[in-house]
């Protein structure tokens, strides 16, 4: 038994040397636990934040974390959390110093994080004044340790600024900024003022001009247009130009209609007070008003530019636009007495007044009676453009003296009745 009992010992001591051996130096750190070595020891791989202040929550990364009594940042000990055997929790406390970060555990041993954790007076923010206002505000950021800021930014876009002191910075809203925090950044990270600063979305003060027809210019003014993603003028999308935060340029789209014209961006929309009033093509005047299948009309009247259809009473003729003011058309085959429409992409305008169509008109007949093969005179009007001459129905032959004057034969098979004549316009 007393043998055993020794090379027991003896095992005991070569195998507590060897771990000794084997084992990382410990730090020589008076205020650690004057503890017995026992390995495994705790292993630092990394940390996030590398910096921050008193209070900043960092997370330490690495092996062998069962067993923690202690957290150090450059000499002070700090409180935390071992949440695996892989990862601490830990807060940076008040006498800490930038230094590496050791974590020492109860078998003795202690790990040392390879770069410094850096301690510094960052900048904090305790309020903005204004807390809304468009471009060009100028905004007064308080708080403390400001005085090594190096860029502010209202929600993401970089401001003009100055350092009044370390308590105080005047910054202006930039164009482009979008509703969010203000944040300081200085040279080892950043703070974000719990407020949130306000950029009012577009303001609409005037439409130039407030009618017009599809394809006009339009300049829209007012305040808060950099960033424009859209204008519509009553709902329908428009082309733009921003030519600065108060003015934009735009057309007139197709199938615009009267209605409130709007501007958007990223902080919001603005509505015009004012409707856009669509000019439809507006016929004040035909010439003639009266005619038959290919006689030429003027058509006069506004905003005839961009026409598509020109129609007589609903049928539809060949037209020229030859200004905004005018149209030239003919009578078109199949048309009948009715009103004459211009339509274009802002709508449709109707004259006044009817369009005649005046069908074939026959006064006189000579002889009024014969046998078949009888020569025979029609006295009239519009018989331009004769299609058919009939005697009760039975079609004869026949030609167009001119627009007053047919001559035609009795057919065989005619009978007693009357005799028609039929023009593209109609019959008479």
């Amino acid at each position: 038994m007393h043998s055993r009992g020794r090379l027991g010992w003896i095992a005991s001591l070569v195998i507590l040397s060897a771990a000794a051996f084997l084992s990382p130096p410990r730090p020589a750190r008076a205020d650690l636990p004057n503890l017995p070595l026992f390995g495994p020891f705790p292993i630092i791989t990394s940390f996030s934040p590398t910096s921050g202040l008193p209070g900043t929550v960092v997370t330490i990364n690495g092996t062998n974390f069962t067993g923690v009594i202690r957290v150090d940042f450059g000499g002070g000990s700090a409180a935390y959390t071992v949440v695996s055997a892989t990862q601490i929790q830990a807060t940076v406390p008040d006498d800490a110093l930038s230094g590496p970060i050791v974590v020492a555990t109860s078998n003795g041993g202690s790990g040392s994080s390879g770069a410094n954790f850096f301690v510094g007076l960052g900048a904090v923010i305790t309020g903005i004044s204004p807390t809304s206002g468009p471009a060009g505000t100028l905004v007064t950021i308080t708080g403390r340790h400001l005085a090594n800021v190096y860029m502010v930014a209202f929600h993401g876009t970089s401001a003009p600024f100055t350092v009044v002191n370390d308590g105080e910075i005047d910054a202006t809203v930039p164009l482009g900024a979008t509703s969010g925090p203000v944040t300081v950044s200085y040279s080892v990270g950043e703070a974000t003022s719990d407020q949130v600063f306000t950029v009012p979305g577009p303001l609409i003060t005037q439409l130039s001009p407030t009618a017009g027809t599809v394809g006009n210019p339009v300049t829209i003014t007012g305040q808060n247009f950099t960033g424009t993603t859209s204008v519509r003028f009553n709902g329908t999308t428009a082309n733009f130009t921003v030519m600065d935060d108060t003015q934009i340029t735009t057309t007139v789209p197709v199938f615009a209609t009267t209605g409130f014209v709007t501007v958007t961006n990223p902080n919001g929309t603005g509505t015009s007070a004012q409707t856009f009033t669509i000019l439809g093509p507006n016929v004040t005047q035909l010439s003639p008003t009266a005619g038959t299948v290919g006689t030429p009309v003027t058509i006069t009247g506004q905003f005839f530019t961009g026409t598509t259809g020109v129609r007589f009473n609903g049928t539809a003729a060949t037209f020229t636009v030859v200004n905004d003011g005018q149209i030239t058309t003919t009578v078109p085959a199949g048309a009948t007495t009715g009103l004459v429409t211009v339509t274009n992409p802002s709508g449709t305008g109707a004259s006044a007044q009817p369009f005649t169509l005046l069908v074939p008109r026959i006064t006189q007949l000579n002889p009024t009676a014969g046998t078949v093969g009888t020569p025979v005179t029609i006295t009239g009007q519009y018989f331009t453009g004769a299609t058919r001459v009939a005697f009760n129905v039975t079609t004869a032959t026949a030609t167009v003296v001119n627009d007053g004057q047919i001559t035609t034969t009795v057919p065989a098979g005619a009978t007693t009745g009357f005799v028609t004549v039929t023009t593209p316009s109609g019959t008479g």
